[in-house]
């Protein structure tokens, strides 16, 4: 139940409605004084409006009753939006993570089971949050994706071979200490089959 306010205008609008001066559309319907009763409006819109024991037409106070249906459906539209607000919250990022930036040149010490331990210089290039180098210590595209402040996720592939190692490193801004282990294979001399190293980067 919806209780609206007449302005002064509107409450003159419906007194000549219901003195009978407007025409068609514009008469009102009006039945006994405690009973409901349907008001005919402006573009011939049927309002139904229950009586407050007074005349509501001329008091100025009219209790508009919407219909249930569309009361339900409402609600459940206003339910719904809230819902979506509140997904939507849940799902905004609560801090932001900036990727430390290794671009640049590095010194490499790398060993491996398949060429032992060797030095080396390297540069890396970033995008993003992901960092390449090409390791002459390792004979291996190295891929780090940084995945946290200090932590990345390492990927090597090895030219000439088929298959590829994985691992761990923990990073800063000058230090770069990773693990990996994985198989590869084919005719390539340093195809050894299965391979684990570690490789540190410094600069």
């Amino acid at each position: 139940m919806a209780t609206v306010r007449l302005s002064s205008q509107a409450k003159k609008a419906f007194a000549v409605e219901n003195s009978g001066q407007a025409s068609g559309r514009g008469q009102a319907r009006r039945s006994n004084r405690g009973g409901n009763r349907d008001v005919r409006g402006y573009h011939g819109w049927v309002y139904p409006v229950e009586a407050w024991g007074t005349d509501t037409m001329n008091g100025g106070l009219v209790m508009i009753q919407l219909p249930r249906r569309s009361l339900s459906a409402g609600l459940a539209v206003f339910l719904l939006a809230l819902s979506l607000l509140a997904c939507d919250r849940r799902h905004l990022p609560t801090e932001f993570v900036a990727c430390s930036d290794l671009s640049g040149g590095w010194e490499e010490v790398a060993d491996s089971t398949c060429l032992g331990t060797r030095r080396a210089s390297l540069l890396l290039r970033q995008t993003g949050c992901t960092v390449f180098a090409s390791s002459a210590g390792l004979k291996a595209d190295v891929t780090l994706a940084l995945s946290d402040i200090d932590r990345a996720k390492v990927s090597l592939t090895f030219p000439g071979c088929t298959g590829t190692a994985t691992g761990t490193a923990s990073v800063n801004g000058h230090k770069v200490d990773a693990q990996f282990e994985g198989t590869i294979t084919g005719s390539g001399p340093t195809c050894c089959g299965h391979v684990k190293g570690t490789f540190l980067w410094l600069r």
